[in-house]
């Protein structure tokens, strides 16, 4: 099941957000200070899903993708020989992409 928010919910969530940040006491190196100030760094970029339903929330199925280079990566360290690393590395890399785009 896909959550969406309207656009007024959204927004509201945000203006919570920057109304407790101004009036709350907050120390600047705490993880959650800085959460909230990434968050509303990058403000517009995490609502552009709201105009345009293809657009999805997260990007899981990118980092999915990427997972098998990044483990097969290390994996690749342990293959025999520098230059065989290397050709595995190429020719892994190579049908990834082929993977990818079909």
């Amino acid at each position: 099941m896909i959550l969406v928010l309207p656009t007024p919910i959204v927004n509201a969530i945000f203006e919570i957000i920057k109304e407790k940040l101004r009036t709350e006491i907050m120390l600047p190196e705490e993880k959650l200070t800085k959460a909230v100030q990434y968050l509303l760094r990058y403000e517009a970029n995490f609502k552009i899903y709201l105009s345009d339903p293809n657009i999805k929330m997260d990007n899981n199925a990118a980092e999915r993708a990427v997972r098998k280079v990044v483990i097969g990566r290390n994996n690749w360290m342990f293959i025999g020989s520098a230059t065989a690393g290397k050709s595995m590395g190429i020719l892994y890399s190579f049908v990834q992409t082929c993977r990818n785009i079909i």
